[in-house]
């Protein structure tokens, strides 16, 4: 591809070098009135599913291509850096036309990109913020984060300018990026339980992990702030697997003290970086082994969501896994990316309801007429029902009315910390009701 250009091009600078003239910048703006200097984040929504579908080598062939085309139109005037993962930036300086520089990025980028004689387009994304109304470095980039984030959320391919009223900033910390590798060595990010219980009896029969960050000073972290930024930074498969073993080993142990745990099983989500191992199901196996648990202790969730369980060579890997003897929950089942071929292609052995299924029952008789044709397709399909984000009493009711096999969701009990839940075991903790009971006398 070549691009018309009546300015000299340079090369990208590193992530320091770009750093250190964005200080520059912040220190110019400050004693100056012209129009203001602004950072443009890049980002790319369709580098999970080109990893999915060309793997790692070809995920890393296209970033190389998109480095290769921002350098060809970055200037002394607009500098770029690849930042980690497929995060770009370019710094507008010196009242620079925005709209000159994003349109030329657009042409550049929307161009196809070849790999192995296939060619794949890519969906840029755009998060911008001003000097003007910056502190610092630190506090630009996280407005420029912050922005992105609302850019891929709305699935926008103009610039989208920071709002403070809009965004949450802590979010949106690139520090957070940064200090996210040393958290996973320091056990940091660890998996909090939420119980799920059979509708039929009130028994815990399960629970599923969530990863938490517990972040020495700024408190819990929740996964929806820092797991984007595991995948981004090539660390999600990783993380995963720190949270697999912390939950497998609790389990274990639980297993061997509590009577009430003999049969108790953990649901752990499988993520699209997962399924891109090989090796996976060797991985959990073994895992399982060291923690002297037999294969139906560890249930397997996959999102809806997941790009990669689309592609032949990912889906035979899951159903060897299913060979195995491991159980397949389709999680985030009624989103409306589900599909019956998905559900009659693949071995899942249980649904997940979203809880955006769930929400309106008992107050909205539109709601349980939209879910009994979800029952009945699982029903048809011999799948057993989990129910996510029950958080009222008309909810539960409404659905073992239904005939939902299993609930989840704070009215019963929200995600805590693995302690508490060896409390319900350790208590005989063995129904909906005394859950809640016990959770209210933990909170007074």
């Amino acid at each position: 591809m070549h691009m018309n250009t009546t300015t000299q091009s340079t090369s990208l600078l590193s992530a320091p070098e770009f750093e250190t003239r964005v200080a520059t910048a912040l220190s110019r703006s400050e004693t100056t009135t012209t129009t203001p200097t602004k950072l443009l984040l890049l980002g790319f929504g369709g580098i999970d599913l080109l990893a999915g579908d060309l793997g790692t080598d070809g995920a890393r062939a296209v970033l190389r291509e998109i480095g290769a085309r921002l350098a060809k139109l970055v200037t002394e005037g607009t500098p770029g850096a690849q930042l980690f993962g497929d995060r770009f930036a370019v710094l507008l300086q010196h009242g620079v036309s925005t709209k000159a520089v994003t349109d030329r990025l657009l042409r550049s980028l929307n161009e196809p990109i070849n790999f192995r004689g296939e060619e794949h387009r890519l969906q840029p994304r755009f998060g911008m913020a001003g000097t003007s109304n910056a502190s610092g470095v630190r506090d630009l980039f996280r407005r420029a984060t912050a922005a992105l984030q609302r850019a891929e959320n709305s699935g926008g391919r103009t610039p989208t300018l920071y709002e403070t009223n809009l965004m949450p900033l802590h979010t949106a910390d690139p520090r957070l990026a940064r200090d996210l590798e040393s958290a996973l060595d320091r056990a940091e990010i660890v998996p909090w339980m939420q119980p799920i219980w059979r509708l039929s009896d009130g028994k815990m029969v399960a629970v599923e992990a969530l990863a938490r960050w517990e972040h020495p000073s700024r408190g819990i972290i929740q996964p929806s702030t820092f797991l984007p930024l595991a995948r981004r930074s090539g660390l999600l498969a990783r993380l995963d697997a720190a949270i697999r073993c912390q939950t497998l080993q609790w389990l274990s142990e639980m297993r061997a003290k509590y009577a009430a745990a003999a049969d108790l099983t953990v649901a752990v989500n499988v993520a699209d970086a997962d399924l891109l191992d090989p090796e996976l199901q060797e991985t959990l196996v073994a895992e399982l082994k060291h923690f002297h648990l037999p294969i139906n202790a560890m249930h397997l969730e996959l999102s809806e969501r997941a790009q990669t369980a689309t592609a032949p060579e990912i889906q035979n890997r899951i159903r060897k896994i299913d060979d195995a003897g491991f159980c397949w929950h389709l999680d985030d089942f009624g989103t409306g990316h589900s599909n019956i071929q998905r559900l009659r292609g693949l071995p899942f052995k249980v649904v997940k309801l979203d809880r955006s299924m769930v929400r309106g029952l008992g107050r909205d008789h539109h709601a349980e007429h939209l879910l009994k044709p979800m029952i009945a397709l699982a029903r048809v399909l011999n799948l057993e029902i989990i129910a996510e984000g029950v958080e009222r009493q008309e909810q539960l009711q409404t659905l073992k009315r239904l005939g939902v096999d299993m609930a989840q969701g704070f009215h019963i009990s929200p995600p805590r910390p693995r302690a508490a839940i060896e409390g319900f075991l350790s208590e005989a903790v063995l129904s909906p009701q005394a859950a809640r009971e016990a959770q209210s006398g933990d909170d007074q």
